[in-house]
């Protein structure tokens, strides 16, 4: 791998063993308890952030069949994105897009979300093996309100997508009603 995506990877998977590391010590009612009915479980959390990972990832892998026709990522991407981080950053709720809409599980259970989120990196690591850095610089990925970004500027937005939802397993930790559980 090319060492910025390596860079950008690998702080995505500390990030990563981090929040699973921040709920794995918790019961079951607690990682799978909903704080409103309209409202995430911890698990479900977890969940969406893999769901658009899978999704990302899905549609990566077709656009690089036509990466000779892609444009090469800029200041306009780079613009893009820096806005999009700034949007996750402020203390607000938004809708998932659609591309990023899971089906919640009838069960949830820690540990064979972790094994599937591991594998599901595993995929990623693979997947980003395989370009060097001018097919790296291509605008594969497309965020479905904020366009196309290369593949360096699309780990950054993993890690501020998880970042954002990382604030929301910290609200849900501190409700009132989890303590009790």
């Amino acid at each position: 791998m090319i060492l910025v995506l390596e860079k950008e990877f690998e702080r995505l998977e500390k990030q990563r063993k981090d929040i699973l590391s921040e709920v794995r010590g918790l019961t079951n009612v607690q990682q799978t308890w909903r704080p409103g009915t309209d409202q995430w479980s911890l698990l479900e959390v977890f969940d969406h952030l893999m769901t658009a990972e899978r999704n990302g990832l899905t549609y990566m892998s077709k656009k690089v069949l036509g990466i000779d026709d892609l444009e090469k990522g800029g200041l306009t991407s780079d613009l893009r994105l820096a806005l999009l981080n700034s949007f996750l950053r402020l203390p607000v709720k938004f809708e998932a897009p659609e591309a990023a809409q899971f089906q919640p599980r009838e069960y949830y259970e820690f540990k064979a979300i972790e094994a599937e989120w591991d594998a599901l990196r595993d995929e990623w690591r693979a997947f980003l093996d395989e370009f060097d850095k001018d097919s790296a610089e291509k605008l594969l990925f497309k965020h479905p309100f904020m366009g196309r970004f290369n593949l360096e500027q699309t780990l950054r937005f993993i890690y501020e997508h998880v970042d954002h939802h990382r604030a929301q397993i910290k609200r849900i930790k501190e409700h009132a009603e989890f303590s009790r559980l």
